[in-house]
Formats: C-alpha cells, structure tokens, sequence
C-alpha cells in the first residue's frame, strides 16, 4: 500500500523547488502538491495522508490553523513545519501542534531520515497511532519540573545546571531532545546528550519554552492506582545511570555512554504513555503482570495489542529522536530480534533493566535476560562481574 505524502506552500515557485527534490524518492509515496491553506485543507477533509507538510505562511489559512486541522482529522499523520529564517515567532506558537520541523531550502535528506525514523516499529493499531499522534507532551515528576521552574527563574542560572535537572527526568528529556533533533531551531546534526541539547539551545530560548509556551506538562498524574510516576522515575534513572556504568565498564565510546545514559531514561517511555492515557486498563496489566509474574509487555499485547517498547519507539520516532534511541526504546526487552553484532545502548539498556532496575516496583522483576544475545555477544561470564560492581554504591 502506498504511503501518502501532502505538501502545502505559500507559491507555486516553493512547490516546484520541492517536487523537484522529491522526484527520485521510493515510488511506494504517492505525493499531492497544493499551493495554500484552503487547497490543503480541503485536501486533508477528503483524503487520508501519512505525512503533512506544510508551510507556517499560507495564503488564506494560516499554517497553524491547517496543523490543528490535521490534528483534528486525522492525528495519526506526521505533522512537520518548513521552517524559514522569518517563521521563528510563528513557529514557537505552533509548537504544540507539531510533530517535528525541516529547514528550508527543502532537504530531501532530512526528509527521508524523519519519516524512516518515523515508520520504524509502525505495526500499531490506529487508536494506538490516533493517541500517540495526538500527543504532545508527557507527565514529568512534580517535583523535578518545580525545581526546573525556580531554576530558570533565578537571576544566575547556567546550561549544565538545567541540563542535569532535565536529565533526570523522562517526560522533560524526550521533549528536549524532540526540540533539537528536529530543524525548530535549526541544527543540522543528530543530539543524544542533553548537555549539548541545552548548550545549542541557549537558556534564554528554554526559558521560554518552559515558561511562556509550557512544552512540559507539570501535573505528574498517571490516575493508575497499581503504579506511580514516581516509580517509573527512579527505575528508569536507575537503568540509565547502570546502562551508562555497563558502556563504561566495557571501554565503549563516549557517544555510546550517552546513548545509553539516555536510551535507559528512555527506555520505559511507552509506559508513561499507556499508563497516562489508559489508567484503569494499565492497573489491570499491572496487577496480572505482577501477581502472574509475568512479562509485562506480553500482558500489554494482550490488552492494548502493543506493549510499551513498541508505542515509546513510536512516538519517539514520531518525535525525531536519534535511531539509537528508537532502538533501545523498541528492542531493551529483546536485543536479539535487532540482529546486533557489538556491545551497544540497546544491550547495556537490556543488561541494566535486569542487573539494577528491578527493585523500584514489582512489575519490574518480570524481566528476563535475552539468551540470544547473551550467547551471541559472548556476554554470559561477564554477568557476575557486572552484578558486583553495580552492587556497589556510587556507580
């Protein structure tokens, strides 16, 4: 089946410059060019589309009412802005609405990494797709985002200060990183640490993000009785700081301790999303995880027809991370099934859930190590040496 692709400018010379660079793209993309927001809009009432792309200046229909538009009819469908030199303003205002951002003049490139990262892992059923392309923002820990609040208020604050905050929280860095990663603010390289995510930036435009245009949501509520944000959020700062401990112990490059720093914050997202969304349904996967001592995500297909390392690799690849974090998102419970070949994020992520996450909760203590991967890696003798040293305190 062909995936459908909408472009919507402001001229007719802008579309032509696109169609151009899109004219070698996979023939499995049917393309539909328009020129102004009437003409998109029409088009999204009467046909379905996987990819919007859409300038913020159009002619009759501001791109951001054609963004809520999409949002509205079909949320499933990947909403991305052009983003030109004078749209920042514009641009700030329909964050909400947006999924991620190209630069102009139009990179086909960029383009084709987006929707890859996009449709990886995109076996979902289309309530799931519904819910997640609808979402904005996650649940961060009330705590956290009030310190993060002070903090940007005060007169004297630096970016590795806000970079350390935002680090330990899950919802705060895969929003963070969804901003950097995508062309909002212009950047045209891939950004895992969210040092350098808060350097780029600049505290000046993070403080109106948080602030002004409240990218992160501050409520902390889940509504679950069974589990707590609170104890998703020290298991999944306790699997990224072991997974991080785990790349060091095996001499691994610095980029891949911080992918897996991050990949292990990250790696439950799916849960934040289906526990959030779904609450009463997410107790009842809780309690027969937990009182079966079964694998949670095979209690989650059960229920939901995905479990959560599916849905957080989907809207992260929604979002615009880094692959490496769709991979670990999407694979820490089986790293086999990535067909991996050396020691990276997705197996320290794998080995620290089972090595040192299991103690916050018990849906947490279902998890079982990949044999696969284990015998595959030659990793099997070096388990007891690892379970040592992260016994240990101050890893």
């Amino acid at each position: 089946m062909k995936k459908r692709l909408l472009v919507v400018d402001s001229d007719e010379q802008s579309l032509r410059q696109i169609q151009d660079a899109l004219r070698f793209v996979d023939p499995d993309w049917e393309m539909t060019y328009v020129e102004g927001g009437p003409q998109g809009a029409e088009q999204l009432r009467t046909g379905h589309y996987d990819v919007l792309i859409s300038a913020l200046e159009l002619k009759e229909l501001d791109g951001g009412k054609l963004f809520e538009l999409a949002r509205e009819l079909q949320p499933a469908t990947l909403r991305v802005a052009l983003n030109g030199p004078q749209d920042g303003d514009r641009l700030m205002q329909c964050l909400p609405l947006l999924h991620q951002a190209l630069p102009r003049p139009f990179d086909v490139e960029a383009f084709l990494g987006m929707v890859d990262n996009a449709a990886r892992l995109n076996d979902l059923r289309p309530e799931l797709k519904d819910l997640l392309g609808h979402i904005n923002s996650l649940p961060s820990v009330p705590k956290l985002y009030q310190e993060l609040n002070d903090l940007l208020e005060g007169e004297f604050v630096n970016a590795r200060q806000v970079g350390q905050l935002i680090g330990q929280d899950v919802a705060m860095a895969a929003k963070m990183l969804q901003l950097v990663n995508s062309a909002f603010f212009g950047l045209s390289r891939e950004v895992e640490d969210l040092q350098q995510a808060v350097s780029f930036l600049g505290v000046d435009i993070i403080k109106a993000l948080v602030l002004v245009q409240g990218v992160f949501d501050g409520t902390g509520e889940l509504h679950t009785h069974r589990i707590k944000l609170t104890d998703l959020w020290h298991h999944s700062l306790t699997v990224a700081r072991g997974s991080r401990a785990l790349a060091a112990m095996e001499g691994l490059s610095r980029q891949v301790r911080s992918e897996a720093f991050m990949g292990g914050l990250l790696h439950d997202v799916g849960i934040l999303v289906l526990a959030k969304h779904f609450p009463d349904r997410y107790d009842r996967v809780v309690e027969a995880a937990t009182g079966g001592r079964l694998e949670l995500a095979r209690i989650e297909r059960e229920e939901f027809g995905a479990g959560h390392p599916e849905v957080g690799a989907y809207l992260l690849g929604l979002w615009g991370l880094p692959s490496a974090m769709l991979m670990v998102a999407g694979y820490h419970h089986n790293p086999s099934e990535a067909r991996l070949t050396a020691m990276n994020a997705v197996v320290t992520t794998h080995l620290a859930d089972i090595l040192c996450g299991v103690n916050h909760h018990p849906v947490f203590e279902s998890m079982m190590f990949d044999n696969g991967v284990l015998d595959g890696l030659g990793l099997r003798e070096r388990i007891t040496g690892w379970r040592q040293v992260l016994a240990m305190p101050g890893w």
